[in-house]
């Protein structure tokens, strides 16, 4: 999601995207940008609650949801602050969407959100990698003893 700042009260949400994501962390289907200029604000959002992507118990429980701060977070070795994806990715900060909003540069922002989500697809793919090895490591075979019946 992208926003023209902080302050839910005086701010506006400029686009809400969203990739689905095939079982190798490949795009898979089309890259949706729900915007703000074409749709409007409340249709936007209108779209996102029809989606439930906001009801926990619908969504995030029954459909697979991959949360990319975690993963920043332990890049940045448990520490919050500086956690961002530009930080760890061939991504700029997204600290000019307002301004382009403001002066129309809605191409700039497709291309932008679009950018964002390539660098997050590729982070997620080589995190697969790093993390699916620590897995393969780490995981524990269960004897025959513990095994159900």
């Amino acid at each position: 999601m992208e926003t023209t700042g902080d302050d839910p009260g005086q701010d506006r949400i400029v686009t809400v995207q969203y990739q689905a994501l095939a079982d190798d962390l490949t795009p898979a289907g089309a890259f949706q940008v729900m915007a703000e200029w074409e749709w409007g604000e409340k249709q936007v959002l209108a779209m996102v609650l029809e989606k439930g992507i906001l009801e926990p118990k619908y969504y995030w429980f029954t459909k697979p949801y991959i949360d990319l701060a975690p993963i920043l977070v332990f890049l940045n070795r448990g520490a919050l602050a500086g956690s961002s994806l530009h930080n760890f990715a061939d991504k700029e900060s997204g600290a000019r969407i307002p301004k382009m909003h403001r002066q129309g540069k809605y191409a700039e922002i497709i291309d932008y959100v679009t950018r964002e989500r390539d660098a997050a697809v590729d982070l997620l793919r080589e995190s697969r990698e790093i993390l699916g090895a620590l897995g393969d490591g780490r995981r524990r075979v269960p004897k025959e003893s513990e095994a159900k019946p």
